[in-house]
């Protein structure tokens, strides 16, 4: 079965599996409230989209003019809207913006993009927007809301709706972004929406009309220690999520790999480009000969593919395809890595003991 000859190996680079290109997409649910998307590209840029559900706060829903209004003219109101109690900007909003400046430098501030606050009573009171500052070509930000608030406290009743979005069913109360503010992070949105499509979920679970949700999406070039350091502020442990998720996935698949064959030939095929079909073939059989675990396949493959890799780099490509000994070398070596080095193998009495021993040595570099 084991093919003793030296076989020449391709000399153009094997090209990457398919599924390299996909994108990966997932869902972490952190706590009760608290849930994130993230969509990660081919490219490797990262989109994280942060979800809280604001449950615990008060919300009122009241009839609009929308019946009359929307044949006047001006943006479409919703038939019904609803207005939020101040509390969730001050111990929602208002933190992410803090964190931001703690992650990021005391520099950078949230952009108020949008927001229509409610002055007066709960009975009795006259909405303000962000355009009634904008007439005066001054920017708002998450900051001057926060500094106005804290000042005027007893005298904003909270607030509304900004934005009917009719065509996705969206009622839109705050958008907030900064772009742009490293090199890793390409830029940051924290909305509060209320959807439409999910009012029945909401009447059903939490006995209200609508529910509230606050979104905090950021686009990543690269996941580095900064982000990581910001989405632990933000509440979302990332390591731990990917650690859960990879852990996971290595488990599913060591044991797809051990029973088929064909999986365990697949994945070696995948992972290590300068193992030959060749190579690949007698891996996988050596393994099932000897009844080898997922664990010592991959890491034999693993510093197989490497010893090929240096090779292939000293000789302009590698010529050779792996002989048994060199299979069986990597095999030993990695049963003593793993402690099983009372493991006895399964193998042909004409091997070249002093050819093990050199390959042996050399792999030692690659554990």
């Amino acid at each position: 079965m084991f093919s003793r000859k030296k076989k020449k190996s391709n000399p153009f680079t094997r090209k990457k599996n398919k599924k390299d290109k996909l994108a990966t997409e997932f869902r972490a649910i952190i706590n009760k409230n608290l849930s994130v998307s993230i969509y990660e590209t081919k490219k490797g840029s990262s989109t994280f989209v942060i979800k809280k559900e604001l449950t615990d706060y008060d919300i009122d829903c009241t009839a609009s003019e929308a019946p009359e209004k929307n044949y006047i003219g001006g943006e479409i109101l919703p038939w019904e809207t609803i207005t939020a109690e101040t509390a969730i900007l001050i111990n929602e909003v208002f933190p992410i913006n803090r964190a931001i400046q703690e992650v990021l430098g005391t520099l950078y501030n949230l952009q108020l993009n949008s927001i229509r606050l409610c002055i007066g009573s709960e009975n009795n009171y006259v909405t303000i927007d962000e355009t009634d500052l904008e007439d005066n070509d001054i920017k708002t930000t998450i900051k001057g809301l926060q500094e106005f608030i804290y000042s005027s406290k007893k005298g904003i009743m909270g607030f509304t709706v900004r934005h009917y979005d009719s065509k996705k069913g969206n009622l839109i109360l705050l958008e907030s972004s900064l772009d742009q503010p490293n090199y890793e992070l390409k830029s940051i949105k924290v909305n509060i929406k209320s959807s439409l499509q999910t009012r029945g979920l909401y009447m059903q679970k939490e006995h209200k009309p609508y529910g509230l949700q606050l979104y905090i999406i950021l686009k990543i070039r690269e996941l580095s220690d900064v982000i990581v350091n910001l989405l632990e502020k933000l509440g979302v442990p990332i390591e731990i999520i990917y650690l859960k998720r990879t852990s996971a996935i290595n488990k599913w698949q060591a044991v797809e790999c051990e029973i088929d064959e064909n999986n365990l030939t697949s994945y070696i095929t995948s992972v290590n480009p300068q193992l030959t079909g060749e190579d690949v073939k007698n891996i996988v059989y050596f393994i099932k000969r000897n009844q080898l675990d997922f664990e010592i396949a991959e890491k034999m493959s693993d510093i197989l593919n490497k010893m090929k890799e240096e090779k292939e780099e000293e000789f302009e490509y590698n010529k050779e395809s792996l002989s048994l000994e060199d299979i069986t070398a990597a095999a030993k070596i990695v049963l003593e890595h793993f402690g099983h080095r009372d493991t006895e193998l399964e193998l042909p009495s004409d091997l070249d003991q002093e050819i093990i021993m050199k390959t042996q040595n050399e792999l030692l570099r690659f554990i």
